[in-house]
């Protein structure tokens, strides 16, 4: 015959024991914006969006490089958008991608930054260019020398 104690620890052991509480097991609901048009930040000022469900109603999450520069130059609300973590240096630390902007901006900072990252491969272009024609240059001037000195001897 078995001890009450040993009856019950085996009757615990048996049935589930539930390690979590209600509030941890509610549906996810996304963010509203504020009435006054207001992107929702956390703590540190950013938005937190690991998945696309996580982006407040009323907002986009753009995920662009260098998107933040244009949101700021055309004076658009922004948050960034902290996606995850990384290890660096044995710890871990947030990782931004993008920027969370309310929908009916999202439309002029996409144009803004198609128009900036045009703008950005011209002028990486030119340079490219620039430096090409001063090696061709100089190339040409050091042939120039050599025939030179060739033909003097």
């Amino acid at each position: 015959r078995r001890s009450s104690s040993k009856m019950e620890a085996s009757d615990a052991a048996d049935s589930e024991l539930e390690l979590f509480g209600d509030w941890q097991t509610t549906q996810w609901k996304r963010p509203k914006t504020s009435i006054d048009g207001k992107i929702p930040r956390g703590k540190y000022g950013h938005v937190e969006v690991w998945t696309d469900s996580h982006v407040p109603k009323g907002c986009v999450h753009i995920n662009r490089p260098r998107c933040e520069i244009v949101a700021k130059k055309l004076g658009i609300e922004f948050a960034p958008a902290m996606t995850g973590f990384e290890m660096k240096s044995g710890r871990s630390v947030p990782v931004r991608s993008g920027i969370v902007v309310l929908r009916q901006d999202a439309d002029l900072v996409k144009s803004a930054w198609r128009e900036m990252e045009e703008e950005r491969r011209r002028r990486q272009r030119e340079a490219k260019d620039k430096a090409d024609r001063k090696l061709w240059r100089d190339l040409i001037r050091k042939v120039i020398i050599n025939q030179k000195i060739i033909s003097e001897e």
